[in-house]
């Protein structure tokens, strides 16, 4: 039924195997994966803790839950948005609070996870993102920072390096990092306005004359 893109039909049969083989996550996997595309989103995440029980350390379960937790954090992200804007204040800090707690839940499966699998791009991606949103400056940059070695080809990762160093207001190590997202993309007039900025702030006038220039020459 996979093969064939009918996961709804497929759920029995794989409920079926779980029930009798419990510790088979691999089917345990495609079981989740078919609740997914039916959107059958609390029996997706009564899974994936199923699966935890057996393998504590089972890497799609963990990752499953936070990207679980960061979605229900951001559709309450949203609806707090939704309350503000009808000047319902008492209503939206609640919201607010709620989406702070479900994106910290989100934060310590993601750390678990790359606890887990140390090498992992994606993993640091989120947890790097999810400690952004959460004003987790330092924490973004450590993990933007080990990102980085992984993939260094990738211009975002060093633009959220230096986006993270930026937060910080620690504007010599966020240069570096944008340096070399510069080099990747070297048209990208964000990152030189940055760039000038920056080294206007730490005092070196000719990099800011350079980068100045290069504006001067994108326009």
């Amino acid at each position: 039924y996979i093969n064939i893109d009918k996961y709804c039909d497929a759920i029995n049969y794989f409920e079926h195997h779980f029930r009798l083989n419990p510790t088979d996550l691999a089917n345990a996997n495609n079981l989740t994966i078919c609740y997914i595309r039916c959107e059958k989103y609390p029996e997706t995440i009564a899974t994936y803790r199923k699966m935890l029980e057996v393998d504590s350390t089972y890497g799609a379960a963990i990752l499953g839950l936070g990207n679980f937790y960061q979605r229900d954090a951001g559709l309450m992200f949203k609806a707090a948005r939704l309350l503000s804007e009808e000047k319902k204040e008492a209503e939206a800090k609640v919201k607010r609070d709620e989406s702070n707690i479900y994106f910290d839940s989100a934060a310590q499966f993601y750390e678990r996870y790359i606890r887990y699998y140390p090498d992992s791009i994606s993993g640091y991606n989120d947890y790097g993102r999810i400690n952004s949103i959460l004003g987790r400056y330092d924490k973004a940059a450590e993990a933007f920072k080990k990102l980085v070695q992984l993939e260094p080809i990738k211009e975002d990762n060093w633009i959220f390096l230096g986006d993270s160093y930026f937060s910080l207001n620690d504007f010599k190590s966020a240069i570096p990092a944008y340096e070399k997202a510069v080099e990747l993309s070297p048209t990208d007039k964000v990152l030189w306005e940055r760039l000038s900025f920056l080294y206007l702030e730490t005092g070196n006038p000719g990099k800011k004359a350079d980068a100045d220039k290069k504006l001067k020459d994108l326009n």
